[in-house]
């Protein structure tokens, strides 16, 4: 937790003191999140959540062209989501797939199931300009972008369950035919003309 914070606090001076109030950067860790170590001198900070999602939040110093923040998420294997990522690589299908995105991703890598976005678009605030000098920029650092991680965290878990509930009525499906074709097995049909009963009589 110590370079956590160590980490969080040279992102911090990085920015103008404008961008270092407490609304971005009080940075305030939700039940099940754990902090992941890092080196004491990082720009980047790292945590992993309770259902296995890893976030990373990592300060982009190009000053004096770009000073932002940008968000990073890596999705625990086993989610039923994986399959559909694996036929559908790019992030602009995932950007497609997942409903209500509050981000737009724009990196992705399948092999590594790591998916991010960031915040150096033209209504982003230059964390490294003063805010006098952008007109109605947005301002985004590690508290904006955490929320924005948790949210994408939802919209997946939500999705993987959709998935999960289709997979289950497939297989409901699928046993339901089997059931039937055994009801209606010719040998079954034959036991039951031998005893007399017929499965298809209309009741009188």
């Amino acid at each position: 937790m110590e370079n956590f914070q160590k980490s969080l606090a040279n992102m911090k001076r990085a920015c103008l003191p404008e961008f270092q109030g407490p609304e971005y950067w009080n940075v305030v860790l939700e039940e099940g999140e754990t902090p992941l170590s890092s080196v004491s001198n990082a720009t980047e900070i790292s945590l992993r959540t309770k259902e296995g999602f890893i976030i990373k939040i990592r300060l982009m110093d190009r000053k004096p062209y770009m000073c932002n923040i940008n968000g990073y998420l890596s999705l625990p294997r086993g989610l039923h989501l994986e399959s559909w990522l694996k036929d559908n690589p790019s992030y602009d299908d995932l950007n497609y797939y997942l409903d209500n995105m509050i981000v737009e991703l724009t990196y992705g890598s399948v092999k590594d199931l790591e998916y991010g976005w960031d915040h150096a678009h033209a209504y982003d605030a230059n964390l490294g300009v003063p805010m006098a000098q952008q007109f109605q920029k947005q301002v985004s650092g590690p508290v904006q972008v955490l929320e924005e991680a948790r949210f994408l965290i939802r919209t997946i878990m939500e999705k993987d369950n959709e998935i999960l509930q289709g997979k289950k009525k497939e297989q409901m499906g699928i046993l339901e035919e089997d059931l039937m074709k055994m009801a209606v097995h010719p040998k079954r049909v034959e036991s039951w003309v031998k005893q007399g009963f017929d499965p298809f009589a209309e009741e009188s």
